[in-house]
């Protein structure tokens, strides 16, 4: 099944009047049903709605019981540096998926209401809850989602931290664990039910939810790094990030 028809005519048509407006306003260009494209210098930005078919359950700690094979979708965003097609071996993307992202994380939601079974799922087939789900990915686009694009959209300024070795992942200082008393508390809690639902239960899952996933590393792998330091004059230091081979390929299609 397409993609696109994964997740429902009606949730398509929500994306398209409630988010898309929201990124137009921030500098994006070019929507496809479930993906937007922004173009910054040689940065490609992308915010994807990506389906994930799964069965999904409303956790029981929420009061949940029912499962239904439904379809949920993860929100991407990704930054993808032109400047890695100056490698010989990269291939050119002019308009890539979450997944071809050089950085790229799934965002997560921050209800405790909302009715995923995982922090970075959200529920796409609950269409009396669209409003609310669609609302809540535009706040958290709006939180964080930009703020990530922006992070690495600052080229400069994430290589002047690689080099320093303080790379690092926007929002992760915030980033907090809970500790072996917590999870036992909370293991507790859910055990007695739905009855025994506490102001400190939803702390502990709200606290839990406002943790992203990072699906790549803080530090750029040495394909990336190169193709960068290319794009900023820097070859020779850019040599010295690659391999043997690599480097004999690069210097060949330089000479």
């Amino acid at each position: 099944m397409a993609s696109s028809m994964l997740l429902g005519k009606r949730l398509r048509r929500q994306i398209r009047a409630k988010v898309w407006p929201v990124l137009e306003e921030a500098g994006f260009a070019e929507f496809a049903p479930l993906r937007a494209h922004r173009r910054r210098g040689n940065v490609i930005e992308v915010v994807e709605f990506t389906p994930f078919p799964r069965e999904w359950r409303e956790p029981r700690w929420l009061g949940g019981e029912a499962y239904a094979n439904g379809a949920t979708f993860v929100l991407h965003v990704g930054s993808y540096f032109r400047d890695v097609e100056r490698l010989p071996w990269s291939e050119t993307q002019e308009r890539p998926k979450a997944g071809q992202c050089h950085r790229c994380a799934r965002l997560a939601h921050e209800s405790v209401d909302c009715a995923a079974d995982g922090r970075t799922f959200w529920p796409g087939s609950q269409g009396e809850r669209l409003d609310v789900i669609l609302d809540e990915a535009v706040r958290v686009l709006q939180a964080r989602g930009l703020a990530y694009l922006d992070h690495y959209g600052d080229v400069d300024g994430w290589l002047a931290a690689h080099e320093r070795g303080e790379a690092r992942h926007p929002g992760e200082e915030e980033t907090v664990n809970l500790s072996a008393d917590e999870i036992a508390e909370m293991g507790r809690i859910c055990r007695e039910g739905r009855a025994a639902r506490s102001g400190k239960l939803d702390g502990f899952h709200r606290r839990v939810h406002l943790a992203d996933e990072h699906l790549t590393k803080p530090d750029p792998c040495e394909d990336i790094l190169a193709g960068l330091l290319i794009g900023k004059g820097r070859l020779e230091d850019a040599v010295k990030c690659l391999d043997d081979q690599k480097r004999q390929r690069l210097l060949q299609t330089v000479a």
